[in-house]
């Protein structure tokens, strides 16, 4: 009802209407506020937001102090933190009044607050309207619910969530407060590493400033006070090394904590105020593990089945009953520092650094070592059963002594075991026609033609490897550093030593070393055999060559070759050498904890075509490097031998010049693609498309001249380890025993009559080797056409007394039944002197195969006689002089 007067309507009411209340009077009936209005009770703003004209009041319910992590609510509700609990309110108070119209439709996006900062509101394609705060963490925000509740001085909205100002600097000493953990401040203010406490960067010449860390983004796993309870203070406060290595298991470095985006959909403040992913599994290095390298230092996450929370734990430990290598998290604060990553996990336990018993420490490096020496003993094993196979088969050869007049075996092959020999054949017209073994039997001084011969080739390339890589790494390491690392980090290879020796110790110039440790048998040994192989092929290519001798041309031929199968070892273990070389340096942390994690961390990102990223730019540098490494090792050989004298019988110190000239032949071409090999092997997916790719953005970042980095470290490197590489004991040994010998020292020792064959440079030859015009006359010496009558075998009575002897010559028509006539038959005298002569083989077989097993040495000419001539079936003395010394001379083969 209303009644006009003078112009003037006057409406009437059923009660009179009273004024509105202050601000706080109002929200004051709403329990779901009563946390924030408590906060504001405690502080002294109560009489400045109930007066203060013309301010809008956003007011977060309870939840929101739950949404914001406990450490921090505890944080800015304690008595010690009101200046900041005071920002934060301040930050929740419009400095005009503002409707739900204005802040729902309005187009001013900025508000300005009590505190001094700007609170900035969007308006989403849904409808609802997201404030975001002026500091906090990224992603901090909360949702406007409008409500438009008259105050005395303005209006009243709520909001979802607590909004923190730039003003209010959550560090990790505040949060360690609310977390009850002063132990924990102390032990780090002890250790040196309270700046992380004060979101501060590290002291200047520190080891922590010059690993490239700073003072923001850090997470600590903090033990309450509760948890030292059981600790001896006073005692490790006294041990700083133990100190310190407690405190960094507990740790986060800020490389290890993810920076999350902003939520944008849903508002979900709830897993956006961890300072850390603490999902089921989630897995963190610590400074422990940056430190130690210990492969019991990264911090695993789990989440219990129902109710029983997240628990922390050392990964891979197994302490007694797990007491010190897990604990419960209970609560957690993400810090505002350096854009709000990191701050504070609160656990129940102290977290000690694991260290496994010895059998458990060592056991991995035993096992190893083991599996080794029994591959080695394995691999020696199989030779010698080689070996005694082609003793059981001397018992054709030694049938084949007697048939060919002893001696005869120098023709077919004087230095191949007699088990291997197939003497010639004879034909139905009585002429002997060469054996397919011995028409394929003809070697070269230029390629190897036997098993054996790359197997040495093989053992000498994995030996020689192996002492490349312990003299060369910390070169390489030097090399691989400076060609990854961004502009100025190095000033050159002595910044770079200085700088790894402070921050890892002297070991950390071999981190990265295992890789080519565990790959430099197969990469040497395979560069060596390829390069054997490819100088038989190309012998192979050129029939029609006047000699066997390669060229200077030829070798390095051959050294490009042998770089294309090799690289199907080198580039997957270059890739996980880089990876491992480079991790740490500047400030990146520790990614890989082995070379095992590295090979399946790339198998999963990319496949096998992430394991062998970097395998043209390999063959790229292999190819030409090879072929100036051998063709330089050969070269200097041959410079160094002296008119008249034979490269093979050059000395060990020869021998290390050529190899370290090869060396410094290979990198002189080799660096420009090592660099971009190097760069492309450690840079993350898709930086480089390619090797030319890589290229072009090389010169055009750095110029040319980075093409030529590492150069320096590369050549201290080469002339060292290349020279060690050459050192292996296949070379050793040749240098020490190619010299020559007189027909005594070799009659005393037979062995010594394959080093008097390489000594005058003898070539192997075969039958067929031999001249037509010839051939009739050597027939005639060695009287190829002798056999032995089948009846030695087929009649029962001829060995009723000595079945051993009839078990070799059975063991020799095995291997060569070709010895044997069926039609041949002799008198009763000829067969009785042809059974005393078979017992003769027999006992000298017999012993010297016994002598070979057992490891002693040859016999000499008097004990030949002693133990063979003298025990055995009498022979006509005249043959038995004219075949004992021969003896002596070829017995080496049966052995």
């Amino acid at each position: 009802m209303s009644v006009e007067i003078n112009n003037t309507l006057i409406y009437f009411v059923s009660r009179p209407l009273s004024p509105p209340a202050d601000a706080l009077q109002t929200a004051l009936p709403s329990l779901e506020l009563s946390s924030f209005l408590a906060a504001v009770f405690s502080t002294n703003l109560a009489d400045t937001l109930r007066t203060f004209p013309r301010t809008t009041l956003l007011i977060p319910p309870n939840s929101a102090f739950k949404r914001l992590g406990m450490l921090v609510s505890a944080h800015l509700l304690a008595a010690s933190s009101k200046a900041d609990l005071e920002r934060v309110i301040q930050h929740h108070a419009l400095a005009d009044v503002e409707y739900a119209a204005a802040l729902v439709n309005g187009s001013q996006r900025t508000f300005s607050t009590l505190e001094g900062s700007d609170v900035h509101v969007d308006r989403r394609a849904n409808g609802s309207v997201i404030l975001s705060a002026s500091g906090g963490w990224a992603g901090m925000q909360a949702q406007l619910e409008p409500r438009d509740l008259l105050t005395q001085t303005g209006v009243i909205h709520e909001v979802s969530d607590i909004m923190i100002p730039r003003s209010v600097q959550l560090t990790v000493g505040k949060l360690v407060r609310a977390a009850k953990g002063m132990t924990m401040a102390t032990m780090m203010t002890k250790a040196g590493l309270d700046w992380i406490l004060n979101g501060t960067a590290p002291p200047d010449g520190s080891p922590w400033a010059r690993e490239g860390f700073g003072g923001s983004g850090w997470t600590l796993l903090c033990p309450t006070d509760d948890a030292f309870k059981q600790v001896n203070l006073t005692k490790l406060y006294a041990d700083p090394e133990e100190l310190r290595e407690i405190v960094s298991q507990h740790l986060i470095p800020p490389s290890s904590s993810p920076i999350r985006e902003p939520l944008t959909d849903v508002i979900d403040v709830l897993n956006n105020n961890r300072p850390i992913a603490m999902d089921d599994s989630a897995t963190y290095t610590t400074l422990h593990t940056t430190d130690s390298e210990s492969i019991y230092a990264d911090v695993v996450f789990r989440i219990l089945d129902g109710q029983e929370g997240t628990v922390v734990g050392v990964r891979g430990a197994r302490g007694k009953d797990g007491q010190h290598d897990w604990a419960r998290v209970l609560s957690w604060g993400r810090s505002t520092t350096g854009g709000g990553t990191g701050g504070v996990v609160q656990i129940d336990r102290l977290l000690m650094p694991h260290r496994p018993p010895w059998y458990i420490a060592v056991g991995a490096p035993i096992a190893v070592g083991v599996v080794g020496v029994i591959a080695i003993g394995a691999f020696f094993w199989t030779i010698l059963r080689s070996h005694d196979e082609r003793v059981d088969g001397a018992a054709h050869a030694a049938v084949s002594l007697w048939v060919y007049g002893w001696v005869g075996l120098c023709i077919p092959e004087i230095y191949v075991a007699l088990g291997d020999v197939q003497p010639g054949l004879t034909t139905s017209d009585g002429q002997t026609e060469p054996s397919p073994a011995e028409e394929a039997n003809v070697s070269t001084s230029g390629a190897p033609t036997s098993t054996t011969e790359s197997l040495k080739s093989f053992l000498a390339g994995g030996f020689g490897g192996v002492a490349a890589v312990v003299v060369g790494h910390p070169f390489d390491l030097t090399k691989t550093r400076l060609q990854t690392a961004a502009p100025g980090t190095y000033t050159g290879a002595i910044d770079v030593v200085k700088k790894t020796i402070a921050r890892d110790g002297a070991t950390g110039l071999y981190r990265g070393v295992v890789p080519p440790l565990l790959g430099v048998t197969p990469i040497f040994a395979m560069s060596f055999w390829a390069y054997d192989m490819s100088k038989a092929l190309i012998l192979a290519a050129t029939p029609n060559r006047t000699t066997k001798e390669l060229s200077i041309a030829e070798l390095a031929t051959a050294g490009f070759l042998s770089a294309v199968p090799t690289t199907l070892v080198t580039a997957p273990v270059e890739r996980a050498k880089v990876l491992l070389q480079v991790q740490g340096q500047g400030q990146g942390g520790r990614q890989y904890t082995g070379v095992f994690d590295v090979v399946k961390h790339l198998y999963k990102e990319g496949g096998l075509r992430s394991v062998f990223r970097g395998s043209v730019a390999t063959v790229a540098r292999d190819g030409p490097g090879s072929a100036a490494y051998f063709a330089a090792y050969e070269l200097t050989k041959k410079m160094l031998t002296p008119a008249g004298a034979s490269p093979s019988e050059l000395n060990l110190g020869a021998i290390v010049v050529a190899g370290g000239t090869a060396g410094i032949a290979m990198w002189s071409i080799a660096i420009p693609p090592d660099v971009l090999k190097s760069r492309i092997q450690s840079a993350p997916t898709g930086t480089y498309s390619g090797f030319m790719d890589c290229a072009r953005k090389t010169i055009a970042a750095d110029g040319v001249r980075a093409l030529w980095k590492g150069l320096g470290p590369a050549m201290a490197r080469a002339f060292p380890a290349n020279a060690a590489t050459f050192m292996s004991p296949k070379t050793n040994d040749v240098a020490k025993t190619l010299r020559n010998f007189s027909a005594s020292e070799i009659a005393q020792d037979p062995r010594k009559f394959d080093i008097w064959v390489t000594h005058h440079r003898c070539q192997t030859v075969g039958y067929s080797d031999i001249p037509k015009a010839y051939k009739a006359d050597v027939k005639q010496v060695f009287k190829f056409e002798r056999r032995l009558p089948m009846s030695l075998l087929t009649d029962p009575d001829l060995w009723t007394n000595a079945t051993e002897v009839k078990e070799f010559l059975q063991r020799a028509h095995n291997k060569a039944p070709h010895l044997f006539s069926s039609s041949l038959e002799l008198d009763a005298e000829h067969m009785d002197r042809l059974l005393g002569e078979m017992r003769f083989v027999h006992a000298a077989w017999k012993a010297l195969r016994s002598r070979s097993k057992t490891g002693d040495p040859p016999w000499s000419e008097k004990d030949f006689a002693v133990n063979v001539y003298l025990r055995s079936h009498p022979i006509q003395a005249q043959w038995s002089r004219e075949c004992v010394s021969k003896a002596s001379a070829t017995w080496l083969p049966l052995r």
